[in-house]
Protein backbone atom coordinates (compact mmCIF):
# COMPACT_ATOMS: atom_id res chain seq x y z
CA UNK A 1 0.00 0.00 0.00
CA UNK A 2 1.05 3.61 -0.46
CA UNK A 3 1.04 6.52 1.93
CA UNK A 4 2.08 10.12 1.39
CA UNK A 5 4.31 12.00 3.81
CA UNK A 6 4.91 15.74 3.81
CA UNK A 7 7.72 17.35 5.78
CA UNK A 8 7.03 20.92 6.74
CA UNK A 9 9.64 23.45 5.75
CA UNK A 10 11.43 24.90 8.75
CA UNK A 11 14.80 26.60 9.20
CA UNK A 12 15.96 24.49 12.15
CA UNK A 13 17.13 21.06 10.97
CA UNK A 14 16.31 21.74 7.33
CA UNK A 15 19.79 20.90 6.06
CA UNK A 16 19.48 17.21 6.95
CA UNK A 17 16.98 14.68 5.65
CA UNK A 18 14.70 12.79 8.00
CA UNK A 19 14.76 9.00 7.76
CA UNK A 20 11.45 7.13 7.67
CA UNK A 21 11.37 3.84 9.60
CA UNK A 22 8.74 1.12 9.25
CA UNK A 23 8.70 -1.27 12.21
CA UNK A 24 12.33 -0.38 12.96
CA UNK A 25 13.63 -0.70 9.38
CA UNK A 26 14.62 2.33 7.27
CA UNK A 27 12.45 2.66 4.14
CA UNK A 28 13.53 6.07 2.86
CA UNK A 29 14.24 9.68 3.65
CA UNK A 30 12.54 13.02 3.15
CA UNK A 31 13.99 16.52 2.82
CA UNK A 32 12.62 19.77 4.22
CA UNK A 33 9.53 20.95 2.32
CA UNK A 34 9.27 17.69 0.38
CA UNK A 35 6.23 15.44 -0.11
CA UNK A 36 6.84 11.79 -1.03
CA UNK A 37 4.99 8.53 -1.55
CA UNK A 38 6.19 5.51 0.41
CA UNK A 39 5.35 1.84 -0.04
CA UNK A 40 4.49 0.40 3.40
CA UNK A 41 2.68 -2.58 4.87
CA UNK A 42 -0.82 -1.95 6.21
CA UNK A 43 -0.94 -1.76 10.01
CA UNK A 44 2.80 -1.11 10.31
CA UNK A 45 4.20 1.53 12.62
CA UNK A 46 6.20 4.45 11.24
CA UNK A 47 8.64 6.71 13.01
CA UNK A 48 10.80 9.55 11.69
CA UNK A 49 14.40 10.09 12.81
CA UNK A 50 17.05 12.70 12.16
CA UNK A 51 19.94 10.36 11.48
CA UNK A 52 19.98 6.62 11.54
CA UNK A 53 21.66 5.92 14.86
CA UNK A 54 20.14 4.40 17.94
CA UNK A 55 18.87 7.17 20.19
CA UNK A 56 18.82 9.79 17.47
CA UNK A 57 16.32 12.65 17.37
CA UNK A 58 12.92 11.15 16.55
CA UNK A 59 9.16 11.53 16.22
CA UNK A 60 6.25 9.79 17.85
CA UNK A 61 5.36 6.36 16.41
CA UNK A 62 2.17 6.16 14.33
CA UNK A 63 0.27 3.23 12.84
CA UNK A 64 -0.59 3.65 9.15
CA UNK A 65 -3.44 2.51 6.90
CA UNK A 66 -4.02 2.57 3.15
CA UNK A 67 -4.12 6.10 1.72
CA UNK A 68 -2.90 7.89 4.84
CA UNK A 69 -1.48 11.38 4.40
CA UNK A 70 1.06 12.13 7.13
CA UNK A 71 2.74 15.39 8.03
CA UNK A 72 6.04 15.78 9.84
CA UNK A 73 6.57 18.95 11.85
CA UNK A 74 8.79 20.04 14.69
CA UNK A 75 7.82 21.30 18.11
CA UNK A 76 8.46 25.08 18.28
CA UNK A 77 8.32 25.19 22.09
CA UNK A 78 11.12 22.65 22.21
CA UNK A 79 13.28 24.76 19.90
CA UNK A 80 12.70 27.73 22.21
CA UNK A 81 13.83 25.74 25.28
CA UNK A 82 16.92 24.51 23.41
CA UNK A 83 17.73 28.07 22.35
CA UNK A 84 17.40 29.35 25.93
CA UNK A 85 19.67 26.57 27.19
CA UNK A 86 22.21 27.33 24.47
CA UNK A 87 22.37 31.07 25.17
CA UNK A 88 22.59 30.45 28.92
CA UNK A 89 26.02 28.82 28.54
CA UNK A 90 28.00 32.11 28.68
CA UNK A 91 25.98 33.23 31.72
CA UNK A 92 27.10 30.17 33.68
CA UNK A 93 30.55 31.78 33.83
CA UNK A 94 29.05 34.69 35.80
CA UNK A 95 28.17 32.43 38.73
CA UNK A 96 30.65 33.06 41.55
CA UNK A 97 32.87 30.11 42.41
CA UNK A 98 34.43 27.72 39.93
CA UNK A 99 32.62 24.64 41.25
CA UNK A 100 29.18 26.25 41.03
CA UNK A 101 29.95 27.60 37.57
CA UNK A 102 30.99 24.14 36.35
CA UNK A 103 27.94 22.57 37.97
CA UNK A 104 25.67 25.06 36.18
CA UNK A 105 27.41 24.31 32.86
CA UNK A 106 27.03 20.57 33.47
CA UNK A 107 23.30 20.94 34.26
CA UNK A 108 22.75 23.05 31.15
CA UNK A 109 24.48 20.40 29.03
CA UNK A 110 22.40 17.59 30.58
CA UNK A 111 19.14 19.54 30.05
CA UNK A 112 20.06 20.29 26.43
CA UNK A 113 20.94 16.67 25.68
CA UNK A 114 17.70 15.52 27.32
CA UNK A 115 15.68 17.80 25.01
CA UNK A 116 17.54 16.44 22.00
CA UNK A 117 17.50 12.71 22.71
CA UNK A 118 14.87 11.88 25.35
CA UNK A 119 11.96 13.95 24.03
CA UNK A 120 10.31 13.36 20.66
CA UNK A 121 11.46 16.41 18.68
CA UNK A 122 9.21 15.82 15.67
CA UNK A 123 5.48 15.23 15.43
CA UNK A 124 4.18 12.72 12.89
CA UNK A 125 0.41 13.06 12.46
CA UNK A 126 -2.37 12.01 10.09
CA UNK A 127 -3.90 14.77 7.97
CA UNK A 128 -6.56 12.75 6.06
Amino acid sequence: MHIRIKRNEKFVGSLWPLFIYQDGKAIGKIASGETKLFEVQEGSTLIVKLGNQLGSIRSNPIEVEEGDYLEVSDKPWLEFIQFILFISIPFSKLIPGRKLSLLALFLIAIAYLATRFLIENYTLEKKN
